[in-house]
């Protein structure tokens, strides 16, 4: 598998329709699994670059080539999938940076999404379409594995908790939080100690979904000093759990802490835990 460039900035922001993992499969999806089509395709080439950028007929062809077409079957997807893909090009200091988000539409256990950016000289037609193609590839590569995971088990998912790519961390997180596994607590609360902030706050997203009191005091010892985000994304989760820990911890910082924020936050938690 190649490296992926710049993989770490994740580009999470459209809301699937899902159901969870199940044996039954709904007529309209083969027992060996739904394929991935094309859905809609945006490209949007910087104005500079007008002139010699390819079209956005051609760049969906190129898509449904090198990504589409060699994607696997889902075998857990409940209804068809349509990926959608958003790209665009433009000239940093001399290099074509190319960025994609890319998003699959349809019967999946939970939302799939990623993006990339990735860079390359760029002077004529043959350049472009060769940084375009790089980056598509990786992309398809980045979307393999978020597919194999989608129909893992739940050792698979744990074991991708721990992979150098964060949207497979993340995946993997939301997958365990999606199926309710409480063993999986600890080994997501790890993630509450990774330097990057969108592999944290799924981290603590899934902890709050999970909703097992064992989560608390491991929320609390993530809070970091003088973070204000670290101490929000805690409280946020621990209401979401609930129990006596958390509802001890809510009631000291909403009556003490120095932050009125804070304060007003943890107020507001309380509440809507009773």
């Amino acid at each position: 598998m190649p490296c992926f460039l710049c993989r770490s900035v994740l580009l999470i922001s459209i809301v699937l329709v899902g159901a969870s993992c199940g044996d039954k499969t709904p007529p309209q999806v083969s027992r060996i699994g739904a394929e991935v089509m094309l859905g809609m395709v945006q490209w949007k080439p910087s104005l500079d670059l007008s002139t010699k950028t390819k079209t956005e007929v051609e760049f969906g062809k190129m898509v449904d080539r090198l990504v589409v077409s060699k994607l696997p079957k889902v075998k857990s997807a409940t209804s068809s999938l349509r990926l959608v893909l958003k790209g665009s090009l433009d000239e940093v200091k001399g290099e074509g940076a190319f960025i994609v988000e890319a998003f699959i539409r349809g019967g999946l256990p939970i939302p799939l999404s990623t993006g990339l950016l990735a860079m390359g000289p760029l002077g004529d037609s043959k350049s472009e379409a060769k940084l375009l193609e790089k980056g598509l590839v990786d992309l398809r590569y980045a979307l393999k594995s978020l597919l194999k995971l989608c129909d893992g088990d739940i050792q698979m998912w744990r074991r991708a908790l721990d992979s150098a790519e964060p949207d497979e961390q993340i995946f993997a997180a939301r997958l365990l939080a999606n199926s309710k596994q409480a063993v999986a607590v600890a080994p997501i609360a790890a993630l509450l100690s990774d330097p990057r902030p969108q592999v944290v706050e799924a981290a603590a997203d899934a902890l709050g979904e999970i909703g097992d009191e064992r989560a608390v005091p491991l929320l609390i010892n993530s809070i970091k000093h003088s973070d204000l985000r670290s101490e929000v994304r805690a409280i946020e989760a621990m209401a979401r759990i609930g129990g006596k820990e958390a509802k001890a911890y809510l009631e000291m910082t909403a009556n003490g802490h120095e932050i009125d924020q804070v304060r007003k936050l943890s107020a507001a938690a309380l509440l809507r835990m009773r």
